[in-house]
C-alpha cells in the first residue's frame, strides 16, 4: 500500500487481485475504485467517490459495474472502505 501526501492532494494506490483502489490520475483529489482486465495492462473505473458542497465524499458507482460477475464484492468492499476512510480523514483534517 502506496500512501503520498503531496501538496497537490493525494498519492496512492492499493491492488488486491485484479481491483485497485487508487487516486484519480488528473486530479489526486479523490479516488476510484477499478478492475483491470486479466493479463492486461488496460482498466476501467467501476466506482468513485465525488465530493459533496457539504464536503463529505460519497462513494458513486459505474452503472452496474460493481454487481457483475467478474467483481469480487468482498474485495470490493474492503476497498471501498479503506477509501472512504482515508478520505473521511483526509476531510476532518481539511476541516481543522
Amino acid at each position: 500500500m502506496e500512501y503520498e501526501e503531496i501538496e497537490e492532494g493525494i498519492d496512492f494506490s492499493v491492488k488486491v487481485e485484479n481491483l485497485e483502489l487508487r487516486s484519480i490520475f488528473e486530479i489526486k483529489k479523490s479516488f476510484e475504485i477499478v478492475q483491470w482486465f486479466k493479463d492486461s495492462k488496460y482498466c476501467y473505473t467501476i466506482a468513485y467517490w465525488h465530493r459533496s458542497k457539504d464536503g463529505d465524499y460519497d462513494l458513486r458507482f459505474v452503472g452496474d459495474r460493481p454487481f457483475e460477475k467478474e467483481v469480487d464484492s468482498g474485495i470490493f468492499m474492503s476497498l471501498a472502505k479503506i477509501g472512504q476512510e482515508l478520505l473521511n480523514f483526509k476531510n476532518k483534517g481539511e476541516q481543522e
